[in-house]
């Protein structure tokens, strides 16, 4: 890469040096993967068949060291282009990165026969040794080796999913803070809509979505027209090494109480502390031509609402109020 500056500091002299120079930097890097599969097909009850999966990956990365754009000014080296509008001349680097991870599909049959494939478990390692870092002692940072860092998900369903991670020190031989995530969710089946032939202006019609719509997009257990109802749960538990630990639990619930409303509520909970820390509620209605859209939440002892109504073919036609307050504690 080449970058031309029109001035670079002299900082020895503590002064800037007017007049084009070039400065010419390169890295390069490399790396290599595979997989190694593993197909056994049992017959334990709706078991069809296991896929075990052994990814291992290594990755190289090399920067030379550009020592003609430093000087050494009090025993630390400064660089001269830093901070010309430009980035910093980076620094030698001479690493490797490894990672492997294990993963277990299974594939199930149900009642009546259909297959379905389902992530059961993963587990992840992964790491990098640094040649040029400036090793001393025992003072964090200064490691050649970096913690690894160890993650493994369970997923015996697609409604339940549990995760735990760690960082761990090869010095040491201590692990750092442990953290495990539980999430649950559950929806009743979507509603169809009835078929109809499509009239002559609908089959190429360009759908538009409503600000709600854009919201949730993407998550089918907050979506209004997605199901009926729903409920979710999330679960934080957090392990530091030295210290005491924190449970924090999240949840959810959306239903529909009429084809045209849609109830929304969703509550974060310090179980630790015994403290709620936020909540969440919206309200939607379907007023024929128009939408309706109520939102509250409260956190942190502020509370805000907003609230929008909204012509369904001309969407920039609104009219809408919004409002925030702190609770008196």
């Amino acid at each position: 890469q080449e970058s031309w500056f029109d001035r670079r500091t002299d900082h020895s002299k503590g002064e800037t040096e007017v007049g084009w120079t070039a400065r010419h930097t390169w890295q390069a890097n490399a790396s290599m993967s595979t997989a190694v599969q593993g197909l056994y097909r049992p017959s334990i009850g709706r078991l069809r068949a296991v896929l075990h999966t052994v990814s291992p990956r290594i990755s190289a990365f090399y920067t030379p060291d550009f020592e003609q754009y430093f000087q050494l000014v009090h025993g630390s080296r400064r660089d001269r282009y830093s901070g010309l509008g430009s980035s910093a001349t980076p620094s030698a680097r001479r690493s490797l990165s490894y990672s492997l991870s294990n993963s277990l599909q299974v594939k199930w049959a149900d009642e009546e026969g259909a297959e379905e494939r389902i992530d059961l478990l993963s587990l992840q390692l992964s790491g990098s040794y640094d040649r040029t870092r400036d090793v001393r002692g025992d003072l964090p940072g200064t490691q050649r080796f970096s913690n690894l860092a160890l993650s493994v998900r369970l997923t015996p369903s697609k409604s339940l999913g549990i995760r735990a991670s760690m960082p761990y020190d090869p010095y040491e031989r201590e692990r750092g803070t442990m953290t495990i995530t539980l999430d649950a969710r559950q929806s009743a089946e979507p509603i169809e809509a009835p078929d109809k032939e499509p009239g002559p202006l609908e089959e190429d019609a360009v759908v538009e979505l409503t600000e709600r719509e854009k919201l949730y997009a993407g998550d089918p257990y907050a979506s209004p027209e997605s199901s009926p109802w729903s409920v979710s749960a999330h679960g934080t538990w957090t392990l530091p090494r030295d210290s005491p630990s924190t449970l924090r639990l999240n949840g959810g619930i959306g239903f529909n109480p009429t084809p045209k409303w849609r109830l929304d509520y969703r509550t974060s909970f310090n179980a630790t502390t015994g403290e709620q820390e936020s909540q969440f509620l919206s309200i939607a209605r379907d007023l024929h031509c128009w939408t309706g859209n109520f939102s509250w939440r409260e956190s942190s002892g502020v509370w805000s609402y907003f609230l929008v109504l909204r012509v369904k073919d001309l969407p920039d036609i609104k009219l809408e109020n919004r409002e925030f307050g702190f609770n008196d504690r």
